[in-house]
């Protein structure tokens, strides 16, 4: 069991409110923040106006996405499906699961400072907030991330069986082609840990889980390279992947600032659960940026997997400073707050796609005979329509 600390209740109460308050910012974005094109793309391969079998064959194999999160948008569309915002709610299911893993953990004794920082971390960040109020699957992505790497620990400590990371590995592999690698690697890098450490058996395990999950993984890639081609639509640099890789993986992490730090306080290197996530960090580092040389087409939202490596990280340094000094956790709370919060305004301001609404309706209301053209931005210039020249309304 996990022994108690003087006011480890009052705190353990702070860490939940906050958390709470970083939910409720994101359920207000789900039906305040305008939504984008690939929202769209979501309702649509979740909507039942044909069979599913038609859905399979028609839609799903032709997504640049394996099918598993259409498939439970899907199941759920006739309880949410009246409109995008209202299937963004489907992004609770991902908080339920998240909420299942963490009460296991805490009632199996696993170090609950840790448990309370790393959730705070995690929901407080910009990624959190933003991407729960979108109906795609970057949110869950990010969810399972988080409870992958709980669930890990738990193996490491004996807590429980390599077995029970079965479900949650499954799922957060076959979520996202690119955002897949997170898991594999996770799952390896601790695997070749434990084996270093004689506990070949549990990385055996481990190992198997990960090819186990890759399978359907791959069949997906095959069946859908069979019907399209996917093409590098972003043109993302170098630089600009680098970027955007030490932007993800920084987070949850850099952001916090008073966690930052209290590193300061830390006087030794963080057990060798930690070293494994640094290993695991590194090396999706290398792999993204590698996949970007080839491709130029790695946005954030494809890494966001990525995000809780850097919280967890954080949350085990600190483990030993919260223990001494129960106000730092509170401090750490506050930030989170002040995080959430200005990542919510941040999403109420930016409309999106909704943004243009005010444009459009002034523009035909001027000229009801104006026609409404959706130009791709990302296009080489000389490709869009040649009559309106870029506009967004044009009368030709």
């Amino acid at each position: 069991m996990t022994q108690k600390h003087p006011g480890e209740r009052s705190h353990t109460g702070t860490a939940m409110a906050v958390i709470g308050f970083c939910v409720a910012m994101a359920v207000l974005l789900m039906s305040q923040r305008g939504i984008w094109l690939d929202e769209a793309a979501s309702y649509w391969f979740s909507a039942h106006d044909i069979t599913l079998d038609r859905m399979i064959r028609e839609r799903w194999i032709s997504d640049v996405h394996p099918p598993l999160f259409s498939a439970y948008a899907w199941l759920l569309q006739p309880l949410f499906g009246a409109s995008v915002q209202e299937m963004r709610l489907i992004n609770l299911g991902g908080l339920l699961y998240a909420a299942l893993i963490w009460r296991s953990a805490w009632r199996q004794g696993l170090n609950h400072d840790f448990l309370m920082l790393f959730a705070v971390l995690v929901a407080s960040s910009p990624f959190f907030i933003l991407y729960a109020a979108e109906f795609r699957s970057y949110f869950v992505q990010l969810v399972l991330a988080a409870c992958l790497i709980v669930q890990l620990r738990m193996v490491d400590e004996g807590r429980i069986g390599p077995v029970w990371l079965v479900p949650t590995a499954f799922l957060l592999t076959n979520l996202h082609f690119i955002g897949s690698l997170v898991g594999l690697i996770l799952l390896c890098v601790e695997g070749i840990r434990l084996a270093c450490s004689y506990r070949r058996r549990t990385a055996l395990a481990l190992l198997m889980i990960a090819i186990g999950s890759a399978v359907p993984l791959s069949c997906s890639l095959v069946a859908m390279l069979a019907v399209i081609e996917p093409v590098a639509v972003n043109q993302v640099s170098p630089l600009q992947g680098a970027i955007a890789i030490m932007a993800v993986v920084g987070a949850a992490a850099l952001t916090n600032i008073v966690g930052m730090v209290a590193l300061i306080r830390v006087d030794r290197f963080a057990d060798g659960f930690a070293r494994m996530l640094f290993g695991a960090l590194a090396t999706v580092v290398i792999v993204y940026f590698l996949f970007n040389l080839i491709s130029q087409n790695l946005l954030p939202r494809h890494m966001i997997a990525a995000v809780p490596i850097g919280a967890a990280i954080l949350a085990l340094w600190l483990e030993p400073v919260v223990k001494m000094r129960r106000s730092l956790l509170a401090l750490i709370c506050a930030n989170a707050v002040v995080l959430a919060a200005s990542a919510t305004v941040y999403g109420l301001v930016n409309k999106r796609w909704e943004s243009n609404v005010s444009r459009i309706e002034a523009a035909v209301a001027a000229c009801p005979q104006s026609r409404l053209y959706g130009l791709n931005t990302m296009t080489p210039p000389g490709t869009n329509c040649t009559a309106c020249q870029g506009s967004i309304i044009c009368s030709a």
